[in-house]
């Protein structure tokens, strides 16, 4: 009988034994799937939110001089709630356009311009860099050469609207600080984009593509450098939030053009999908480049 009882009494213990480390095999399976999940969310060499499409040229309807992203019709909520001249925040909706995966290079810009070379700047003197000592009316000239070189009317490439700009910046994501998120750009001492960090200015300009693209699979989109908008540069309209704006444009006339994304001399605050300013179309700026947009 004790026999009986004691072998009875193993099989039980057996069994919670058993279940016990089951219950412990899955919560560590849990936690690891867990950890890997919020990793991808906080490493800046982790997949972005939303999924990249690498459209070759193969998927282009004409032949472009760079790599472009499409970006498909749609409405957002422009501006920000940080700085007055981010103020209101308004629906927009724009059409579809086509725009620069990166931003304009020394190298390109210098099949258009070849004197160019001898302005390069300690901020920025390397091929793949983007290209700086540019003013608003050289970034336009540019564009139209594009459109001659590709043999479409001129307007076809142009500069991009302050709202497709922002649009694009945002990379499908609704209302996020940044490009990438919400995340500061420096994360566990992985640098999401090239800024001013601690009032150290950082080593100048990167070469194009140094960091992660957003959800739109463009890059560069904050940091590196500002980049040059079609818009001369005013507050926004007051009573724009009684409507959806189309398109926006912008004022009809000002005394500056509009910068957005910020730029290796940077604070983190000028980083922001929202945050913009304005300076003369006559003036550059080692802290200042372009890239362009089709529109059709």
């Amino acid at each position: 009988m004790k026999n009986c009882k004691y072998k009875g009494m193993s099989k039980t213990a057996n069994f919670f034994f058993l279940l016990a480390v089951f219950v412990i095999i899955a919560m560590a399976v849990w936690q690891s799937k867990h950890l890997r999940t919020r990793i991808k969310q906080l490493l800046p060499n982790a997949a972005p939110q939303f999924p990249v499409k690498d459209i070759s040229k193969s998927f282009y309807c004409f032949r472009p001089l760079r790599k472009m992203v499409y970006i498909p019709a749609g409405e957002f909520l422009m501006g920000g709630t940080q700085n007055k001249n981010e103020m209101p925040t308004h629906k927009v909706m724009l059409n579809g356009f086509w725009i620069d995966k990166y931003e304009v290079t020394n190298k390109d810009f210098e099949k258009f311009k070849p004197e160019h070379k001898k302005f390069r700047k300690l901020a920025s003197n390397k091929n793949e860099q983007p290209a700086v000592h540019i003013t608003w009316f050289d970034a336009q000239e540019y564009c139209n050469w594009r459109c001659d070189k590709e043999n479409v009317p001129r307007g076809t490439y142009r500069l991009p609207t302050e709202a497709e700009w922002e649009y694009a910046a945002r990379g499908g994501l609704v209302q996020k600080e940044y490009p990438w998120g919400n995340l500061p750009p420096n994360t566990f001492n992985f640098f999401l984009t090239n800024y001013k960090l601690n009032n150290k200015t950082s080593d100048y300009c990167k070469n194009v593509g140094s960091f992660q693209p957003n959800g739109f699979g463009i890059y560069d989109m904050a940091g590196n450098v500002r980049e040059w908008c079609m818009d001369w540069y005013d507050d926004y309209s007051a009573d724009c939030t009684n409507s959806i704006l189309y398109n926006p444009e912008g004022p009809v006339k000002a005394v500056k053009k509009v910068w957005r994304g910020g730029s290796w001399g940077s604070r983190e605050k000028d980083l922001r999908c929202a945050a913009r300013g304005g300076i003369s179309p006559n003036h550059w700026l080692d802290t200042l480049g372009f890239r362009c947009v089709r529109i059709k």
